[in-house]
């Protein structure tokens, strides 16, 4: 009895397997240039995309706390602004679970919290906050160090932070604590 053998699909299944391996992993796509910022102050690092054209925000001045870095990103093509905090929380003896969450609320007081999630980023064990605000969709990374907990906040209009939550989640995995 003879078997046949069609070996016709087996270039596209090899091109196919090929084409897979080749596809990025997690982090910044390699064509991305980003650039770092490091805090010396607060004792932290985060990289993010360099087209950002990213503008630090005074801190401290209303609604930022004091131990903050902000980072306004103006609108680009069809995307709408953009931001990125980052908060210090300093550690006295203890900071409660709640105090991120509160923190997130001073900012945005008109915060609507639709998750919360524990996760672990390379930095720490995380918990993730998802809400939203009339104007804004808000996601923020709770993580604690020794010294210091820290609060990594990224927010969007609705109809852009679908198409930017890799992006904010690769921000927050470059994130890491200086101690």
């Amino acid at each position: 009895m003879r078997c046949p053998r069609d070996f016709g699909m087996l270039p596209i299944l090899l091109l196919l397997i090929v084409v897979a391996a080749c596809a990025p992993g997690k982090g910044f796509a390699p064509d991305v240039p980003r650039q770092s910022y490091i805090d010396a102050n607060l004792h932290f690092t985060v990289s993010y995309p360099e087209s950002w054209g990213t503008s630090l925000s005074p801190a401290g001045v209303a609604p930022y706390p004091a131990h903050s870095v902000v980072w306004d990103i103006p609108p680009s093509g069809p995307r709408k602004g953009l931001s990125v905090i980052v908060v210090s929380l300093p550690r006295h003896d203890i900071v409660p679970r709640t105090a991120p969450l509160e923190t997130l609320r001073d900012i945005y007081p008109n915060l609507t919290l639709v998750g919360r999630t524990d996760e672990t980023l390379p930095a720490g064990d995380a918990e993730r906050l998802d809400g939203f605000t009339p104007h804004d969709t808000v996601r923020a990374w709770s993580v604690a160090g020794e010294a210091s907990s820290y609060l990594l906040v990224f927010t969007a209009s609705p109809e852009d932070f679908s198409a930017l939550a890799e992006r904010f989640r690769e921000i927050a995995e470059s994130f890491a604590i200086l101690e």
